[in-house]
């Protein structure tokens, strides 16, 4: 039976970034965790394991293993398809970022373009599994997650379009292409172009983290104030699913920004 190698190529990659996706979760939360945990006295992402590299591992195994729980008086659809709006656009994101010449699953000629048109929907998600969760501390923080990704999405977008303008192109392996040449060859050094363009990547820098709901701009979740924000009423692999999306997203935004580098 014939296969398109093409088909076997995008599922290796959507396998791939799946599994990716996991792992950066686990790791990026096991570092965070092993700085407070030397901070704090927290000994078990430093113990469990070489330099506590199992940590991760066994949080893994016990969000799988856990109780899916539909609370009562919850919309079930809303609470169900939630954290599929938040996991499945950052996969697709994944989809057109070059991660070496060759490596790339689709060179979308609109690549940039269509990277925001997935961010958007994560925003969606959250606030759908707020309100899904009937909990007052869900949908406060919910109400802060739109407004923030709102004021902060229009300077984004702003710098990026100035990104578009300079290079003509939003396909993201031509735009690495262009800056071939060395250090000074990148777009954020680009000053003949226009002499703003490192105060437009220190512009994006601070969106990308108020996008992702890190500090300072994690208010969104707030857990002094909303105990767990959106994820209040989710267990298991329910929260686990948000965890993945929202760390992904992280490194979107990292690999946009190393793309681009303006």
């Amino acid at each position: 039976m014939y296969v398109d190698p093409e088909i076997i190529r995008l599922l290796a990659f959507l396998v791939g970034v799946i599994a990716f996706a996991a792992l950066n979760a686990a790791y990026l939360v096991w570092l965070e965790r092993k700085e407070a945990a030397h901070i704090q006295r927290r000994i078990g992402p430093k113990e469990v394991g070489p330099f506590g590299l199992l940590q991760p591992l066994v949080d893994g195994i016990k969000l799988m293993t856990k109780q899916l729980i539909v609370p009562a008086g919850v919309d079930p659809v809303l609470f169900k398809i939630a954290p599929i709006l938040v996991m499945v656009p950052a996969i697709m994101s994944f989809v057109t970022i070059p991660f070496s010449e060759t490596l790339v699953a689709r060179n979308l000629d609109i690549g940039l373009l269509a990277i925001f048109a997935f961010a958007s929907v994560n925003v969606l998600g959250l606030l759908l599994g707020a309100w899904g969760s009937r909990n007052k501390y869900a949908v406060i923080s919910a109400a802060r997650v739109v407004s923030q990704n709102v004021a902060y999405e229009i300077p984004m977008l702003v710098t990026v379009v100035t990104l578009v303008m300079i290079t003509g192109t939003m396909n993201l392996h031509t735009i690495v292409m262009q800056q071939q040449g060395g250090f000074w060859h990148w777009n954020i050094f680009n000053l003949s172009a226009s002499p703003l363009m490192p105060v437009a990547f220190l512009i994006f820098f601070v969106c990308m983290l108020a996008e992702t709901n890190r500090a300072p701009f994690d208010m969104a979740e707030a857990e002094s104030e909303l105990v767990a924000g959106a994820f209040t009423e989710y267990s298991g692999m329910g929260f686990g699913v948000f965890f993945m999306g929202e760390y992904a997203n992280i490194v979107i935004g990292a690999s946009m920004a190393t793309t681009g580098r303006f």
